[in-house]
């Protein structure tokens, strides 16, 4: 993935500020940065969900963009929103939806259970599975710890490593500190670059 002098504005207001960027299959990016710095708009552009006002994008393959609590409808029920969110892309759950939950460390019990009836912290969690089931080349996640205790962020540790290992390339855009080795880091403020190691 590439973005090549990529900038945007809301109206008037410059959100963000030309950027490149190289993206490698199976590496992880880190957008570091407090609210309002940039982090969201750059992840809407990087998974193709927003068209930048300047610059260009390019990106071979599928991407998706999820934050805590997207992916499944509110009304569904926790194994239906797994079911349906593999059967979008073409896949399946492998090992079961119970093996599935258990991986980011929610009991098989509520899958019987209504999305709208999880805490804030279950739904980041059910949506953190449904990363894993969704079948796409470069994986989005915005602010994935937010809800989420100590436990939680290795769940978001463990779940980056397994979309790598299975060659993903993963974008995680966060005001908190990842636990997982990261290829790059950059911090954004005011919508420029201010620091970048990559």
């Amino acid at each position: 993935m590439t973005l090549r002098g990529v900038g945007h504005a809301f109206g008037g207001r410059r959100a963000l500020h030309p950027i490149d960027l190289d993206l490698e299959r199976g590496s992880l990016l880190v957008v570091r940065g407090a609210n309002g710095s940039g982090k969201s708009t750059l992840l809407r552009i990087i998974a193709g969900l927003l068209r930048p006002t300047t610059g260009s994008r390019a990106c071979p393959g599928t991407a998706i963009l999820l934050a805590p609590g997207d992916g499944a409808r509110r009304r569904d029920r926790v194994c239906t929103a797994v079911q349906s969110a593999a059967a979008v892309s073409g896949g399946e759950v492998p090992g079961g939806v119970a093996h599935l939950l258990e991986q980011v460390h929610l009991p098989a019990s509520i899958g019987g259970q209504r999305v709208e009836e999880l805490s804030s912290g279950q739904r980041g969690r059910l949506t953190l599975a449904l990363a894993l089931v969704v079948v796409a080349d470069l994986v989005c996640l915005d602010e994935p710890s937010a809800h989420l205790d100590a436990a939680g962020a290795q769940v978001v540790a463990d779940v980056v490593a397994r979309l790598r290992a299975a060659g993903r390339t993963v974008v995680v855009a966060t005001h908190d500190r990842v636990t997982a080795p990261a290829d790059g880091v950059i911090t954004l403020e005011g919508g420029r670059v201010v620091e970048a190691v990559v």
